[in-house]
């Protein structure tokens, strides 16, 4: 992914954590991994699958960009 497309977050959306690590660029993994330490807010479906609603997502790049101007 070119890191000048722009991508749009809909805050109603739905995302898969492999959604999530594509447009961070992180391993799916990692995006588990921050579901369940709560960095980014997620919720389950079924036993083991985890979903990522867009606000949440959104809420998340907020918070980095507002630690980067912190510091």
């Amino acid at each position: 992914m070119n890191i000048q497309e722009k991508i749009e977050i809909k805050d109603d959306a739905i995302y898969t954590p492999a959604e999530v690590a594509e447009i961070f660029n992180l391993s799916e993994q990692t995006v588990r991994r921050y579901v369940n330490r709560g960095i980014i807010r997620g919720f389950q479906v079924g036993d083991r699958k985890i979903r990522i609603r867009g606000k949440d997502i959104n809420n998340y790049i907020k918070q980095q960009i507002r630690k980067q101007y912190n510091h």
